[in-house]
């Protein structure tokens, strides 16, 4: 689920160098990253898009980091980047339909709260996803992240909330993804970054290697988060370039507004998929045909 619906402002490429940070812009396909080395420090900004989760290793491959295990990290999206369900109910795009109508239509009968009583939005569309499968969004995606976190430090940085937490775990282990493996930090449970997020209707929390950031700034909480690890641990170096892979370009626009000069970062938006932030690629008809069996579903959970 997206923070905003219906502000969709693309990505505007630019390529230029500023001394003293690096900036780059390009827009690539697989195996269509160039070989040159990448400075591992924070004069790095990419700005790139790919539809391929490759690229991600591509451009670590790319970085003269000392120690890369320690300076290079990886951070993912969940909804579209990891798994998905496109177009069935149930997906990023329904979840951005369901939010729309909670303005527009807080009748409509389709939506979630309407179905569940006594919940918020994202409580009514976490139980209900509890029950959809998801599937990869590519073939390779649980072996790309099994290879990375062979390497290098790796998490998922999701706008879900905290109330997510039973499914998205049973989402991503049902495609083989574990993001528990090596992921950025101690390793250690640390409740001090459960905290209530801005519209006050969720958690945030970073557990088990999932940043579930509850619609606030991935940006400004992966500067904290990296941050705060570096002086916990004494490791000034931790996660000197961050690539992170988002299928929303202004989510990636705001993780490089909040990095840029503090730590390097090769943002790449992910297209993969159709914008499910965007209202052309919503299929109220289908999931509308898709509820009742669902409905009928719940129905029986909370009578048997």
């Amino acid at each position: 689920m997206k923070e905003e619906i219906m502000k969709f402002t693309p990505s505007i490429v630019l390529g230029f160098c500023l001394a003293p940070t690096l900036i780059l812009s390009a827009c690539t396909n697989a195996g269509a990253i160039s070989t040159t080395p990448l400075p591992c420090d924070s004069s790095l900004v990419i700005n790139t898009s790919s539809n391929s989760i490759s690229a991600v290793e591509s451009y670590a491959q790319q970085l003269s980091c000392p120690t890369p295990s320690v300076n290079i990290c990886t951070a993912f999206d969940i909804d579209n980047t990891l798994i998905t369900n496109e177009p069935n109910l149930g997906g990023e795009a329904w979840g951005n339909w369901q939010e729309y109508l909670t303005e527009s239509n807080p009748n409509n009968p389709y939506l979630a709260t309407n179905w569940l009583s006594n919940v918020g939005i994202y409580q009514a569309q976490s139980g209900i996803r509890f029950l959809i499968n998801f599937r990869p969004v590519e073939s390779i995606t649980a072996a790309s992240i099994a290879s990375l976190q062979a390497q290098y430090q790796t998490i998922a940085i999701s706008s879900r909330g905290f109330s997510s937490l039973a499914t998205t775990t049973r989402q991503l282990a049902a495609n083989q993804i574990d993001m528990s493996v090596n992921p950025i930090g101690d390793h250690q449970f640390d409740n001090s970054f459960l905290q209530q997020n801005k519209y006050k209707n969720d958690l945030k929390m970073y557990y088990d290697g999932i940043y579930y950031v509850a619609g606030s700034s991935k940006g400004e909480t992966l500067l904290n988060m990296i941050q705060y690890y570096r002086n916990k641990m004494g490791q000034p170096n931790l996660c000197e370039v961050l690539i992170m892979l988002d299928d929303t370009p202004g989510k990636i626009d705001d993780i490089i507004l909040n990095l840029k000069g503090k730590i390097g970062i090769i943002g790449i938006n992910y297209t993969a998929l159709p914008q499910a932030i965007d209202p052309k690629n919503w299929y109220p008809a289908l999931w509308e045909s898709q509820s009742p069996e669902l409905m009928n579903t719940i129905y029986d959970l909370n009578h048997q």
